[in-house]
């Protein structure tokens, strides 16, 4: 490539060395740059936020081409227009987002404003100790905002070598494990039934969500999809949701063809489980009654007969009044009631600042109350490649501590407690419904089905995750269950003790030497049948794993292995 890149410029009567330098610069330019992108082009002539000027993304939009024809790299392009669109949206919509909230997409003013603000507290320290105290504090609020915003243009703990071997033997795992450990998952978000009823209430939830979609089908179906339209309601193409909780979302790097197949599989893994269709419709549930509370409390803020609640709630979505009093009056010019239903008509709005702040609210609160995990949500450390086999499919339990624990406990009103008293009832049911896939014999003792049922509810975050945790590796004598008297958690019962702690990627290499050393030994028995079938994709299936409960007994019987 470089020697037909000299060849190209060569009557630029330029140097070998500086045509090498030309060439080297092109490459880092393209793959050299902390983001591993382009730098953009900024220009100054776009009034933007607080007084200020603001760059312009001049022309990131634009077709761009290299000095010389595509055929003599064609090796090294990338031509899946499905992926090369994946990562165009992944890259420019945050950039976007954020050069219209912000100085530019580096965030440079608000990080020099966050600066200067310690700035004034180290000079007014009185003592040494104080000073170094307070600059630790200030090293570490720049460097919380600068992974935030990292991890929203997807740049934070990117590899230095997509290509490189640790890299895409982690990929590969972390993907295998979604694939053979999350088939089960559509019966396991059960419980995301009661959380409209936590957020919005009992009554809401009845009166304008399931009342409406029996009797007023048609007219609830045109405020989901507005709702989903608003909300960025996109699991059913991208199933954004499945793979934050698997920590698959990838897009550095391609690999071979089995790593592609691999991926393929990922990528059409939630329509497989009818965990994508699911997890789509109940946010385009929620956000229906939540665009109607939104709409209707508007309304009733400008009337000045809103309840300090809903006010609060409103607040809480990034609505004031002013805000709300331009939403009410877009509704009023362009939306429409049918039978209870609310419906926006947010398109047609000529108020974009109304609009804005709709579709925030919307994106937020639907993101709350149908649990996907968000940039904010996770530690740091899980975003190192170490740390998404560590984290793989805890991010959703860290998510609920936030979104459900601690934001249930701050609001305390009857539609948290309702929804948690449903939420607790679906977890038992997931737990009757496992046991009976897994051939686990189903407990008679209620305190064993209360604790099931707070387990798979997700109501205590990473908190009965740790509990369960804390079981497997005392077999049982200390914990939750030690306490009422019960057996351990079922929700950690397939799981050895490495994958427990570490993860299941050390859990599977855990179980490979297991399998192999029983082959070279000759000693195999049932549970080494397991283990292999528990490597194979889909395995767990809720509509297939019969047959392969059946498949497992049938080689057993064959070999008879014992």
């Amino acid at each position: 490539v470089l020697t037909s890149f000299s060849d190209l410029i060569y009557r630029a009567d330029f140097e070998d060395q500086e045509l090498l330098g030309i060439a080297h610069e092109m490459i880092d330019r393209i793959l050299g740059t902390p983001d591993g992108r382009l730098p953009y082009n900024l220009s100054d002539d776009v009034p933007g936020r607080r007084g200020k000027q603001r760059g312009e993304l001049n022309g990131i939009f634009k077709a761009r081409s290299l000095l010389f024809p595509d055929e003599m790299v064609e090796d090294f392009l990338e031509s899946d227009i499905d992926l090369v669109a994946q990562v165009y949206n992944h890259s420019m919509a945050p950039d976007v987002e954020l050069l219209g909230r912000f100085s530019d997409v580096d965030m440079t003013q608000e990080l020099q404003d966050i600066a200067e603000e310690w700035n004034k507290k180290l000079l007014a320290a009185k003592t040494q100790k104080e000073r170094k105290k307070l600059q630790k504090q200030k090293d570490k609020d720049l460097q919380d905002v600068a992974a935030l915003r990292d991890r929203l243009r997807g740049t934070y703990g990117m590899p230095k070598n997509p290509n490189g071997l640790a890299y895409r033997i982690s990929r590969a795992s972390r993907q295998a494990n979604l694939l053979s450990k999350l088939g089960g998952r559509l019966v396991s978000s059960f419980p995301d039934i009661a959380r409209p009823v936590m957020t919005e209430g009992i009554v809401k939830t009845f009166g304008r969500g399931l009342t409406p979609m029996v009797s007023n089908a048609k007219a609830f179906k045109v405020a989901r999809k507005e709702a989903a339209r608003l909300g960025s309601v996109t699991d059913l193409i991208m199933q954004s949701r499945l793979q934050n909780i698997g920590e698959t979302f990838d897009i550095y790097g391609r690999g071979s063809r089995i790593e592609r197949a691999l991926k393929g599989m990922t990528d059409s893994f939630g329509l497989v489980t009818l965990a994508a269709p699911w997890d789509q419709f109940l946010k385009e549930f929620t956000g229906a009654i939540t665009m109607s509370r939104i709409l209707e409390e508007s309304g009733n803020w400008k009337a000045g007969k809103i309840s300090k609640a809903n006010l609060t709630k409103l607040a809480a979505s990034g609505i004031d009044e002013e805000t709300a009093l331009r939403i009410a009056n877009q509704f009023e010019k362009f939306g429409d009631t049918d039978g209870g239903v609310w419906i926006s008509n947010a398109e047609s709005w000529d108020d974009p600042i109304a609009y804005a702040a709709m579709r925030d609210a919307m994106t937020r609160e639907i993101s709350n109350a149908i649990i996907t995990p968000g940039v904010g949500q996770r530690p740091l450390w899980m975003s190192s490649e170490a740390g998404k086999l560590v984290g793989q499919f805890k991010s959703f339990s860290m998510a609920s501590s936030q979104s459900i624990l601690i934001a249930g406990l701050q609001q305390r009103d009857a539609g948290v407690m309702n929804g948690m008293a449903l939420a607790v009832g679906m977890g038992m049911m997931v737990y009757y419904l496992k046991s009976l896939e897994a051939g686990r014999e189903v407990s008679d003792d209620p305190r064993v089905w209360v604790a099931e049922g707070i387990d798979r509810s997700g109501l205590m975050g990473w908190f009965f995750d740790a509990n369960n945790m804390v079981e497997k590796a005392t077999r049982g004598e200390v914990g939750v269950n030690k306490l009422v008297g019960g057996p351990m958690m079922s929700r950690y019962a397939s799981r050895n003790l490495t994958g427990a702690l570490l993860g299941p990627s050390f859990g599977q290499a855990q179980a490979l030497g297991q399998i192999t050393g029983s082959a070279f030994a000759r000693d195999w028995t049932e549970s080494d049948t397991h283990a292999v079938r528990r490597l194979v994709p889909y395995q767990n299936l809720s509509f297939v794993r019969h047959l392969f409960n059946k498949a497992e007994e049938g080689i057993n019987d064959i070999f008879g292995v014992r």
